[in-house]
């Protein structure tokens, strides 16, 4: 008796251990909502742009015509405090 209760008690721990990794996981694999008002822009980024190695980001130059504007998107192959190292002045 008191190994089928161990047996059970053991089976529950490790199905709630295996949830809380898949939720872990699963915000992971989500992507993610970033609005641009100032162009009046709402992009959905995937994971696969949230989960990069690498620094996405973008530079919005305003608007260039009348009800034209001009929004620059990019991606750079190392991580973000790299990338703004090189353009640290001394």
């Amino acid at each position: 008796m008191n190994k089928k209760i161990l047996s059970l008690l053991l089976g529950v721990t490790l199905a709630l251990s295996l949830c809380a990794c898949s939720e872990k996981h699963a915000a992971a694999a989500e992507g993610r909502t970033e609005s641009y008002p100032e162009i009046g822009l709402k992009l959905n980024y995937p994971a696969e742009f949230v989960n990069t190695k690498g620094y996405f980001g973008t530079e919005s130059n305003g608007e260039v015509a009348k009800g034209i504007n001009l929004m620059a998107f990019y991606y750079v192959a190392m991580p973000e405090e790299e990338y703004d190292e090189l353009f640290q002045t001394e």
